[in-house]
């Protein structure tokens, strides 16, 4: 992954490894600079989850196919 992962100079997601290994927290700025197809990878045959870390995601215009995403709530009080 390319960048140094600030806002002037994001890390830039070339491929769904780079997907996988985001781990920044806040304070940290991504890119996605290609679409993502879930469906060419790994995963595709045995789904597992993927946990994204991280307060600053622009998708430039692409997409990130064939993914479920699942927002956690860790704040609500029952």
């Amino acid at each position: 992954m390319t960048g140094s992962g600030t806002k002037e100079n994001p890390y830039i997601i070339e491929n769904f490894n780079d997907l996988l290994n985001i781990s920044g927290g806040s304070g940290t700025y991504y890119l996605l600079g290609t679409d993502i197809d879930i469906n060419d990878t790994s995963y595709a045959a045995q789904w597992s989850t993927i946990t994204i870390n991280c307060s600053h995601f622009d998708g430039g215009n692409h997409t990130i196919k064939n993914i479920k995403f699942i927002k956690l709530d860790i704040y609500r009080s029952e």
